[in-house]
């Protein structure tokens, strides 16, 4: 049933470190006991927007600025119930609109390519290329292809 009560973005700010290290935990598929242990640790240093619905949060992008023009996402999520609405494109929007007011001109993320061990690791691709968001590298970590993608904001 899709979602009929309005959401709000909201900044994120380290008070809802918590949440989001539960939200990455309910998505396990995509978010390793490793990768949640590391963003205990790194969350605090990061920016990004949260998606709510009333008291709920359903949602968070989180990035970091890594010099004067250049900034990585960090850790996108959407609770599975609310995904496929439009949640994920907000947050993106919300984050790209926040980072061209800072002058910031090229975007990039990391994600998994093709793996029989990760098959849902396509839906993340196919929205970041939905998003106009372009594979510039590739490289291999402990036996899985990591894909750079960059964008452009101007």
């Amino acid at each position: 049933m899709p979602n009929t009560s309005p959401l709000t973005i909201q900044k994120f700010t380290k008070q809802y470190a918590d949440v989001v290290i539960k939200m990455m935990e309910n998505l396990s598929d995509f978010f390793s006991p490793e990768t949640i242990d590391f963003a205990k640790k790194k969350l605090p240093k990061l920016y990004g927007f949260l998606a709510f619905e009333q008291e709920r949060v359903w949602g968070f992008i989180v990035y970091e600025c890594i010099s004067l023009h250049h900034a990585k996402i960090y850790r996108m999520g959407v609770e599975r119930s609310h995904q496929h609405q439009g949640i994920g494109s907000q947050l993106l929007q919300y984050t790209e609109n926040a980072l061209r007011e800072q002058q910031i001109t090229l975007l990039e993320l990391l994600t998994l390519d093709e793996h029989p061990d990760y098959p849902w690791y396509v839906f993340t691709r196919n929205f970041y290329r939905k998003h106009h968001f372009d594979i510039v590298a590739s490289f291999e970590d402990e036996g899985v292809v990591i894909l750079k993608m960059q964008k452009s904001l101007f």
